[in-house]
């Protein structure tokens, strides 16, 4: 599995009603409060590695509302790429194959782009992500992109992920990034379990 690493080009699906089956409610203590945020749990694609899949949580006001003053539209030479998704397959050999839709289609998990940069924001990895991993040699690195005054344990994601109430899809991505095997451990070791904060690019 590759490792994302700064300045690492994103492709990062559009916001849809679909993005919904994959919010999560994440708690945290802070400075001796219980705090508490949504994150959107989204597969995203990094370019520069082969399209590899990329584990991204964001923040449900970075994402949801393009509008919002903090949505990734917002940072640093991000750019939206608008279009639709078609079928995983084109009808070559139809008369007159299809054609991309003029106006943009919610997209599934089943369904495959066949212009895979469309309905996507296209950005680059740099100090406005966080990251989680396994260990040192950033072995299963997943992303964060959130308010960064949010002082979060790497695990509270992961945990959360796979005992909470997300889509399976999203579910199966989080343990194939390990998610799994460390909410198993959190949850064997409890209150004894050394939790480790998120990093910065």
């Amino acid at each position: 599995m590759s490792t994302p690493e700064a300045g690492n080009t994103l492709s990062i699906p559009a916001y849809t009603p679909d993005a919904d089956s994959a919010l999560q409610e994440i708690t945290w203590s802070q400075s001796l409060r219980t705090k508490k945020a949504n994150y959107y749990i989204v597969k995203a694609k990094n370019i520069t590695q082969n399209q590899a899949d990329v584990l991204l949580y964001i923040q449900d006001t970075f994402y949801k509302d393009e509008s919002s003053p903090t949505h990734l539209s917002k940072l640093p030479d991000a750019k939206k790429e608008g279009g639709a998704l078609l079928p995983p397959y084109p009808l070559l050999s139809q008369p007159n194959p299809p054609t991309p839709p003029s106006h943009p289609i919610p997209s599934h998990p089943i369904l495959t782009p066949l212009f895979p940069d469309l309905d996507n924001f296209i950005l680059p990895i740099n100090d406005k992500f966080q990251y989680g991993q396994k260990n040192a040699q950033g072995e299963n690195r997943w992303l964060v992109l959130h308010d960064k005054d949010n002082k979060l344990y790497q695990h509270r994601f992961i945990v959360a992920t796979v005992q909470g109430h997300a889509a399976e899809w999203a579910k199966t991505l989080a343990n194939s990034f390990g998610a799994g095997e460390l909410a198993s451990q959190v949850t064997s070791i409890g209150k004894s379990f050394v939790g480790h904060y998120l990093h910065t690019f």
